[in-house]
């Protein structure tokens, strides 16, 4: 767990946890977000999702495996706070809900992998765009070392985004687990699993090639909310748009949260 302290002379009442989508690490949000809204009064927190070594204790690493990780950070935190989850991070928090029912100030869910049925846009993307779902399935089995350099340009950020900065991400991306790969491919939560009783924000990115609009479909019917759409790709909090994302989260915070 990483902690920034808010601006004491701003000091909002409730604490981010920022938590970050597959093949990454809380470095996404250090890039923009982090800064920019400690600057703002918020104590910012980020963890790093970390994989059970199998041979020390013979469990695979699963979404339950991450969702205990961000119950122990809660719990140090002390308070609850208001999540902001990107794709992956979108599926921790959900499956940590319909296991603990553990009510927050908000969530706001960026990209976000949906509660069920991902596995279809799997198989949608295998036949609709085959070039990028054989570099995804590089990157899973052999890793980031052999797949196309413009990889994460293309996959993560809009059209006109910079590629030699797209490009100079590649280096941090990791790898995944395939038990967690799995689990997120065939996570079925059902809506009576996500009646939350507290504000939910979707963002979601217009170029997005990871997450489909039926994904997003899929989420907004089951929180009754629309999504804010973005011209960026999926990382959106590295994206061109990732002050206006980060300007409509504090709206939404400063309108929504009582």
């Amino acid at each position: 767990m990483e902690f920034l302290s808010g601006n004491e002379e701003k000091k909002q009442k409730h604490p981010i946890l920022f938590l970050h989508g597959a093949y990454c690490d809380s470095w996404v949000w250090k890039e923009h977000y982090l800064k920019y809204f400690s600057d703002k009064g918020f104590d910012c927190y980020t963890l790093d999702f970390e994989s059970e070594d199998f041979i020390l204790t013979f469990q695979p690493t699963t979404l339950n495996t991450y969702v205990e990780q961000v119950m122990d950070v809660i719990s140090q935190m002390g308070s609850k706070p208001i999540i902001v989850a990107h794709s992956m991070g979108a599926a921790v928090i959900q499956k940590l809900y319909q296991k603990y029912k553990l009510e927050f100030p908000a969530w706001v869910l960026m990209t976000p992998a949906p509660p069920r049925n991902f596995y279809v846009s799997s198989q949608e993307m295998l036949l609709k765009n085959p070039m990028l779902f054989s570099q995804m399935y590089i990157l899973q089995m052999l890793g980031k070392h052999f797949v196309s350099p413009d990889l994460a340009k293309y996959a993560l950020f809009a059209d006109d985004f910079d590629v030699n900065l797209a490009q100079s991400y590649l280096p941090k991306i990791k790898g995944m687990p395939n038990s967690v790969v799995a689990d997120i491919m065939t996570l079925t939560l059902l809506d009576e699993d996500l009646k939350v009783n507290f504000p939910v924000f979707l963002q979601a990115a217009a170029q997005d090639k990871l997450i489909s609009s039926e994904n997003l479909s899929t989420v907004e019917n089951t929180y009754n909310v629309k999504a804010k759409y973005y011209e960026s790709g999926h990382a959106v909090m590295l994206d061109k748009s990732w002050q206006e994302s980060a300007d409509d989260i504090i709206n939404f915070i400063e309108t929504k949260i009582k």
